[in-house]
This record gives C-alpha cells, sequence and structure tokens, in this order.
C-alpha cells in the first residue's frame, strides 16, 4: 500500500537541504554553488550543471532498496515530505527507499533550492529486461506504477 501526500508547494528549510547534502556526501567545494544561494540560478546551465552533480552524489550514498515493503509491520511506504526526511535523512544507518520515495525526496531538495520539477508516473517496459528475448515473449508488458 503506497501513502501519497502531494508536495508541490512542500519544500525543505535551509537548514534540512544542509543536512540533505551532508547525507549524500557532497564535497565541500561544491558546497560554495550559486545555486545554494540565490534559487534564481537554478534554472540556468549553471545551475544544470550543479543539479548533475547533486545527482551523481544521489545516487551513489542513497540506495534503492524496499525494506519497509517487506520487514515492516506496516507493509507501505509514505510518500510525506517529513517522513522521507527523516527515514533518509535523519534516522542515519544508511537507509535508502523505495524507488518512489528516492525520487520523492529528491525532487522535493531540487524544488527546495528553485529548481522547476515536474512529477510523473513511470512504468518498466520488460522488453528492456533478459525476459524480452524468450520465445513466449508477448511484450511489450508494462510492470505496475
Amino acid at each position: 500500500m503506497v501513502h501519497i501526500n502531494r508536495f508541490d508547494h512542500q519544500i525543505y528549510t535551509p537548514e534540512q537541504v544542509s543536512e540533505f547534502l551532508d547525507r549524500i556526501a557532497l564535497p565541500a567545494k561544491y558546497r560554495s554553488s550559486p545555486v545554494l544561494k540565490d534559487k534564481n540560478v537554478a534554472n540556468t546551465a549553471e545551475g544544470l550543471a550543479f543539479a548533475t552533480v547533486l545527482q551523481k552524489y544521489f545516487l551513489a550514498n542513497v540506495p534503492w532498496e524496499n525494506l519497509d515493503l517487506h520487514y515492516s509491520s506496516h507493509h507501505t511506504v509514505s510518500l510525506d515530505p517529513m517522513h522521507l526526511f527523516h527515514k533518509i535523512v535523519e534516522r542515519g544507518m544508511g537507509r535508502g527507499g523505495y524507488c518512489m520515495e528516492n525520487t520523492a525526496i529528491f525532487g522535493i531538495v531540487l524544488a527546495s533550492l528553485g529548481y522547476d520539477i515536474m512529477t510523473t508516473g513511470a512504468r518498466v517496459n520488460e522488453a528492456v529486461q533478459p525476459v524480452a528475448a524468450s520465445k513466449n515473449w508477448k511484450g511489450p508488458k508494462y510492470d505496475g506504477w
């Protein structure tokens, strides 16, 4: 079961963004980016370069995992921004989140920095998986949301 809260206008505080940057182990040399000081820089070429750096460190330091779905007593995922922040940033223990949890927190951080973001759903087409090579494949077939 998935609990979804819209976060179109939800942003993290500068202090929370700083904690997020610590969580993704963003090196000091990037901490002086103009994007961190002026939200108007986010949607420029310089802002795009910084977003690329953020994505690189986020992907390298926050795992994609589904432990809560399998091993918690509630078997649910929450997209509440504060829940995500607590789970992935504050709680520590090297935890990450399910695909939509990681994507949501990264989107909220980008919005907090002034980036124009658009959230959307996505599915995986099995054609890119080894099953597509089987003789019985009747593709394309998409997994659930």
